[in-house]
């Protein structure tokens, strides 16, 4: 309090203050004093602006923070400043509770309706709350609708409320729209919601498990999309000529996400116009192959991008890598040489992955590609070509592997021909091994490559073993001899004998 510049008068206050028992003159000594505190100087614009700092959501589902509003309850003057502050009366809170105790606050303020199924009990949707959006949507107020849910019918009944108050087509001031209803069961139809709203301010569109019969209204006049998330029930999809549209219409677009379904289908006879989309960052992409590619072919996008991710679907194991390396190849040159060299990671589980990013010392997977395929058969190991991925990978310096079997990575010599692994570039300094598959628990086919490397001059700079099959104490001071350094999981079980 000694920073205060009305301290003695402050303090005679306080004396005061404490003196009388009167609750109504308590009240105005107390509106006196805090009147002179320095804060209340500030300028009621710059107050509320820090007030607001304090409700701002930080994440698409976040609900506003146990205490948030407690400044409403330190002064009379900190209460009418805040009254009078739209900004900090957007949110409703993230459940109905919170939206029952607060859709009466400031009905000309922005709305942003958030419902976040983590923390949502489950009761229903009132006539209360079914007026009072009704009543938002009609005089158009709600700024954002984020609505996360596994009860479709809570969604359905939100929806429609918004629906409801609105005529067909009519200008909307929505921002953000994130929709994701997790009942995969039951997808929620959104049709009649986009219908209903035409919106020129929209900057965010994230759909996930639920169906639309078209979006071809409701972003017709849409140019402002930085994000669009199209993870629609497998029942919808988003015709060619649409979504080119949609694309072309929005060339600021920051982040987009298609998955099955939403990928256009293969149209080579089709027009070759290609979409520029030059503020690309994130590009998702879920599909079949052969559509992904010609999908890929009609963007212009930019050479580097935070991140590049691919899933295939309903892709067979031999078709993957004779076709993703000429991809990989052409993404590289296109992106130009990496300072730090290339890191390829591969992992072999139920389904496979397989990621490509810059090697570096203090972000190691900097990943700018990635490929994973999704199916319902396990992937076999053995028909995993990582040998002819090599060749169009000359700068590579990492490679990862998990649940991989050796020998199709490190392959021994047919007969008397040259052994396959003289393919790997010789840029490569650091091998990581884990869930590794062996034949006969023989680990023949990386301790030949370790000695071919060491032979010709340029040994593996580091080796990383982690859960894996047993390995012979001989053939773990075998590899420490070829290898700069050699680090093995404390939980490998060792034995003195065996075929190693």
């Amino acid at each position: 309090m000694d920073r205060e510049i009305n301290i003695e008068s402050i303090r005679v206050l306080e004396q005061q203050i404490e003196g009388h028992r009167d609750e109504r003159n308590t009240v105005h000594l107390k509106r006196v004093r805090n009147s002179l505190l320095n804060v209340s100087t500030l300028p009621p614009e710059i107050l509320g602006d820090i007030f607001h700092q304090n409700v701002i959501l930080e994440s698409p589902f976040d609900g506003l923070r146990v205490g948030s509003y407690n400044f409403l309850l330190v002064c009379h003057h900190w209460f009418e400043v805040a009254s009078h502050t739209p900004e900090l009366w957007s949110c409703w809170g993230d459940n109905l509770q919170d939206w029952k105790k607060r859709y009466r606050c400031c009905p000309a303020a922005p709305l942003d309706l958030v419902l976040d199924r983590m923390n949502s009990a489950e009761v229903p949707l009132d006539d209360v709350l079914r007026s009072a959006l009704q009543d938002r949507a009609a005089r158009d107020t709600i700024r954002q609708v984020h609505l996360w849910t596994n009860d479709p019918g809570l969604l359905s009944s939100i929806l429609s409320s918004l629906t409801a108050g609105r005529d067909r087509l009519q200008p909307s001031s929505l921002e953000s729209v994130i929709l994701w209803s997790m009942n995969h069961g039951t997808p929620v139809d959104a049709s009649e919601f986009f219908t209903h709203h035409h919106p020129s301010k929209l900057r965010y569109l994230d759909l996930d498990g639920c169906t639309v019969s078209s979006l071809d209204h409701f972003l017709s006049q849409t140019t402002l999309l930085t994000t669009l998330d199209l993870s629609l029930d497998k029942t919808s999809s988003v015709p060619t000529s649409q979504l080119f549209s949609i694309l072309a219409s929005n060339p600021h677009l920051q982040d987009l996400t298609l998955s099955i379904g939403m990928v256009p289908l293969d149209g080579s006879s089709g027009s070759s116009f290609r979409v520029a989309l030059h503020h690309l960052e994130r590009l998702h992409l879920i599909g079949r192959l052969p559509h992904l590619f010609w999908f890929l072919y009609r963007l212009e996008y930019p050479d580097r991008m935070e991140d590049l991710s691919i899933t295939l679907s309903d892709q067979t194991t031999s078709d993957i890598s004779p076709t993703i390396g000429p991809y990989l190849r052409d993404h590289v040159q296109r992106r130009g040489e990496s300072r730090s060299g290339l890191s390829l990671h591969l992992a072999c589980y139920d389904g496979m992955e397989l990621r490509l990013g810059d090697a570096s010392e203090t972000h190691p997977l900097m990943w700018i590609l990635g490929f994973t395929r999704i199916a319902g058969d396990r992937v076999s190991r053995r028909h995993i070509a990582v040998n002819d991925l090599y060749p169009h990978l000359p700068g590579l310096k990492v490679l990862e592997l998990e649940a991989v079997d050796l020998s199709a990575v490190f392959p021994m010599p047919d007969n008397d021909g040259p052994p396959a692994y003289e393919k790997i570039p010789p840029s490569l300094q650091h091998l990581s091994l884990d869930f590794l598959f062996l034949d006969d628990h023989r680990w023949s086919p990386l301790t030949a490559f370790l000695s071919h490397r060491a032979s010709t001059g340029n040994p593996i700079v580091s080796l990383t073993i982690g859960c894996s099959p047993h390995m012979c104490q001989g053939v773990v001071e075998g590899i420490s001899e070829m290898v700069g350094k050699f680090e093995i999981c404390q939980k490998q079980s060792r034995c003195d004998f065996g075929h190693c």
